[in-house]
């Protein structure tokens, strides 16, 4: 019996039994009394969330409530928006962002990725419309005292590469995601645009300043309060069994949402071939470590297999290239700013055979790598990843990139003593050969404690600002 998630199968999909049981339980048709509760389900890796909130999704529409599917992917959004146009527009409905929305079906518990995060924003106004050319002057002059310090940063710094020049020549800045946007930070945009342009200098594009603006704050609120806003939350997920002790209480006694439901895998046992103990490698120097993950990437191509390998940033993806890329035939990488048709071929050739495709932590989740037939007869797709996740929730992600629905397939870990020095995860003094995934796992609960008393002092103030904000606003007669 072959998969029908194994490429080239040509099998139609529908709604299978789990499916439709998730969304009765979303729905709250189990319940006796009238109306919809919040509600949290677990859906695997694989087993159609996306179909749940779309068929959730037009089944509230037409009881004439408006919906909001909030995904925190970009690509993911857009995909899952181009699968369910054509239903939406069949019952009368299309995908949308209304204003007054009074149901919100959040994809992957995006409010839980907030609070993990940065939890307030702000309004800046970029002004050259007042005092142009003193701004200008400024930026000029500004750009004196750092152009030293910037200039001694090689292109390659990691700092460095989290600004991009787009194709009109707008400076971007990546964002918590991995996108680069038309994000300002400071002044920061000005400096980095001059060291990456060189000269021919444009001050502004499409609207777009690179240069000579003034950045005045306005306003910040708290991106935790965005969910409060909406009278119902429903929403999937497949980690919801692996939430931190401070997330249960940041959904129960913040958000409401009391209740939640674990489905069971509509395919049995998972084939995923992985061991914590044998699957796990960890090397003293960077160089060491990338010769590990080329000798296990040749290991599974050789059998007639395809790897996924999963790198922590582009810049450990661009220094893998430059060691190993005239050594590897059928080489590719896929990151969230890879051009969307060049993605999207990347991600179907990904099984083959004999292919290795590099990726960053953002295409771990919810893209689905699909196996040929032939890798799927010699073991399906392996996957490595080669830095240690500080979310558990990441690694369940990246780990179900492969073995999907009833698919073969094996994860293995390897990792650098140096990255997890970086992240506190052991010390100086841990010999290399000490250092197992279950030290990894001690050392990441204890940092998430740690972190969890951080947020919850950086979520009160951020929230107080945020309170303050509205009141002002209020006060002018704006509603907010």
């Amino acid at each position: 019996m072959i998969s029908k998630d194994v490429a080239s199968s040509g099998k139609h999909l529908k709604p299978h039994s789990i499916q439709i049981l998730s969304i009765l339980r979303l729905l709250s048709v189990d319940r006796g009394d009238i109306g919809v509760e919040k509600h949290l389900a677990q859906i695997l890796t694989g087993q159609g969330k996306s179909l749940v909130l779309g068929l959730s999704a037009a089944l509230l529409a037409l009881f004439n409530h408006d919906i909001v599917v909030v995904c925190y992917s970009e690509y993911l959004a857009t995909r899952d928006f181009n699968d369910f146009k054509d239903s939406f527009t069949s019952v009368g409905h299309i995908l949308s962002f209304p204003r007054n929305s009074q149901t919100l079906l959040d994809r992957e518990i995006a409010l839980l990725s907030y609070t993990g995060g940065d939890l307030h924003g702000g309004i800046e106004i970029r002004s050259t419309d007042v005092k142009e050319g003193f701004v200008s002057k400024c930026s000029y002059a500004l750009l004196k005292c750092w152009c030293r310090y910037i200039n001694k940063l090689p292109l390659n710094d990691d700092w460095i590469r989290s600004f991009r020049l787009d194709s009109d020549g707008n400076i971007k800045h990546k964002d918590d995601f991995g996108v680069f946007r038309n994000q300002i930070r400071g002044y920061q945009n000005s400096f980095i645009y001059f060291k990456l342009r060189n000269n021919n200098f444009v001050q502004s594009s499409n609207g777009l300043n690179n240069f000579g603006y003034l950045n005045l704050s306005i306003a910040s609120y708290s991106y935790s309060r965005i969910p409060e806003k909406f009278p119902l939350i429903l929403g999937v997920t497949g980690t919801l069994s692996e939430l931190t002790a401070y997330e249960k209480n940041v959904i129960e006694n913040h958000y409401n949402i009391s209740s939640s439901s674990i489905m069971p895998s509509f395919f049995g046992i998972s084939n995923l071939k992985y061991d914590p103990i044998h699957d796990f490698q960890c090397h003293k120097s960077s160089i060491q470590w990338r010769h590990a993950i080329f000798s296990r990437i040749n290991a599974v191509i050789n059998a007639q297999r395809a790897v996924i390998v999963f790198f922590d940033s582009e810049s450990e993806i661009a220094d893998f290239r430059k060691d190993f890329q005239s050594q590897l035939d059928r080489l590719n990488e896929i990151t969230i700013n890879t051009e969307a048709k060049i993605r999207d071929r990347y991600i179907a050739e990904a099984g083959l055979s004999r292919t290795v495709t590099l990726a960053t932590p953002e295409m771990g989740r919810g893209v689905d790598y699909k196996s040929s037939l032939s890798v799927e007869k010699n073991g399906g797709i392996h996957v490595i990843q080669t830095f240690f996740s500080m979310d558990v929730k990441e690694e369940t992600q990246i780990k179900g990139r492969t073995a999907r629905k009833d698919n073969r397939g094996s994860y293995e870990l390897i990792v650098c003593q140096i990255h997890l020095l970086k992240l506190k995860l052991t010390t100086s003094y841990d010999r290399v050969d000490t250092i197992s995934y279950k030290h990894l796992l001690h050392s990441r609960k204890d940092q998430t404690i740690t972190n969890s008393s951080t947020t919850t002092v950086k979520l009160y103030n951020a929230n107080e600002t945020h309170e303050k904000c509205i009141k002002f606003y209020r006060n002018m007669g704006i509603n907010v």
